[in-house]
C-alpha cells in the first residue's frame, strides 16, 4: 500500500522505529528531530511544493540529527562551549546519520 502518492507505507514506520531508537538514547534531541520535520514541510507547503515534496521534507527534517544517537549525550546537551575534541565528536553525527539511513536507500523512496 501507498501512501501520499509513491511514499511506500513502510517508509514510515522505519522512520518511527529510528525515532524511537533515537528517543530511548536522547528524548530531547528526538523532539528536535520532529520539530524539524514538521517546520520542514510547513515551509514546503508555503513554497508550493507538492503533498508528496511535503512529506519528503519532512521526512529529511525528522531523520536530519538521528546520527546524533552515536553521540554521547554529555557531549549533545554539554551548557557550555564544546572543547576542540567534542567538536570533532560532535560533527561526526551528520556521518553516522548517514550510516544509519544507508541501508534502507535500497528502497527507491529513501534513494532520493
Amino acid at each position: 500500500m501507498l501512501v501520499w502518492g509513491d511514499i511506500p507505507s513502510w517508509a514510515y514506520s522505519s522512520v518511527a522505529a529510528l525515532m524511537e531508537s533515537l528517543k530511548k538514547v536522547d528524548p530531547v534531541t528526538c523532539a528536535h528531530c520532529l520539530r524539524v520535520g514538521e517546520y520542514s514541510r510547513l515551509l514546503a507547503k508555503s513554497a508550493g511544493l507538492s503533498d508528496y515534496q511535503q512529506k519528503v521534507a519532512e521526512f529529511a527534517g525528522i531523520l536530519h540529527d538521528v546520527g546524533k544517537i552515536g553521540v554521547q549525550t554529555d557531549i549533545t546537551h554539554k551548557p557550555g562551549k564544546l572543547t576542540a575534541e567534542e567538536y570533532q565528536i560532535m560533527k561526526a553525527h551528520s556521518v553516522y546519520s548517514e550510516e544509519i539511513i544507508k541501508p534502507l536507500n535500497v528502497h527507491t523512496f529513501f534513494k532520493q
